[in-house]
């Protein structure tokens, strides 16, 4: 299957505070992806560093 989004190595937060250490993540065309965790876990801030949201 071929991936509809790719990143490799993502590191983000919010200001000093680092919430991604080094997140690669594939998603592919035909599939349904699940992010999942506990709260804190940094979930959203994947999806908005995926998304560009400008938080850092």
């Amino acid at each position: 299957m071929g991936a509809i989004l790719k990143t490799e190595n993502i590191n983000s937060g919010y200001g000093k505070l680092q919430i991604l250490f080094d997140v690669s993540v594939e998603f592919d065309k035909e599939g349904i992806t699940a992010i999942v965790g506990p709260n804190g876990s940094g979930k959203s801030t994947l999806l908005k560093t995926i998304m560009g949201y400008p938080h850092l």
